[in-house]
């Protein structure tokens, strides 16, 4: 993470603001200082490393599940990624072939022809 990344969540707040849109902050990080201090409604997505002893599949499906649970309660339209997007996320926590094959189930899942994250 950026040592200004207090600063960049700022600015992406008062531009999302300045167009009439209500920010949601995702993190995958346990920061105090961000969480305390957000003008925004925060939401946390964990690491591997927040939760070891679940198997890859079972956490990759938890993320994909979290995910559209977060995009579904505050009817998220647009995504700003300051980092990684969620399959790159996902790619990184637990490789890329398991992302493939949840991305694969996913889609087996979606309604209206729309893919679930």
């Amino acid at each position: 993470m950026p040592a200004n990344l207090a600063e960049v969540l700022d600015t992406a707040v008062q531009a999302c603001r300045a167009n009439a849109e209500l920010p949601v902050v995702v993190l995958s990080e346990l920061r105090l200082d961000l969480m305390a201090a957000r003008s925004a409604p925060l939401e946390f997505i964990p690491t591997r490393r927040h939760l070891p002893s679940l198997p890859e599949e079972s956490y990759g499906r938890y993320v994909r599940q979290r995910w559209s649970l977060i995009m579904t309660k505050w009817d998220i339209s647009h995504e700003i990624a300051l980092s990684l997007r969620i399959d790159e996320f996902l790619a990184e926590q637990v490789g890329a072939e398991i992302t493939q094959q949840l991305t694969c189930e996913q889609s087996r899942h979606a309604k209206d022809g729309q893919p679930e994250y």
